[in-house]
């Protein structure tokens, strides 16, 4: 049995024109990840287009300002209500959030560790 080619979902606010991106689901929480040529991670509730998170990678020293962007995404379940994203930008470097979830939708939703 086949599928045509149908969109369910559209996601919006992340840039993606000309190298492939990271993408990561976190199944048990609902939750996208995903990468950005604007240098930036986007995290959506996979029930909304809009992202409810969203954080600026800051650029290591040397890294040209033009080519910066996030290359990789993955999530770690660490428990049902807890999770680790990984973001890691072209400039080899990694940086660490931690996650929980929370009973409405805020800003707050995860706190950064630091950089790898």
């Amino acid at each position: 049995m086949g599928y045509e080619g149908c969109t369910n979902y559209k996601y919006r606010g992340h840039t993606d024109n000309r190298n492939l991106l990271g993408l990561s689901v976190w199944r048990n929480g609902g939750l996208l990840g995903c990468g950005s040529e604007s240098n930036e991670v986007f995290v959506y509730d996979k029930r909304w287009g809009n992202p409810m998170w969203v954080h600026r990678l800051e650029p290591t020293v040397g890294a040209g300002r033009d080519h910066r962007f996030i290359s990789s995404v993955c999530w770690r379940q660490v428990e049902n209500d807890e999770c680790t994203l990984v973001a890691g930008g072209c400039d080899g470097v990694l940086q660490v959030f931690v996650g929980t979830r929370k009973s409405s939708i805020s800003s707050e939703y995860f706190s950064q560790s630091p950089a790898l």
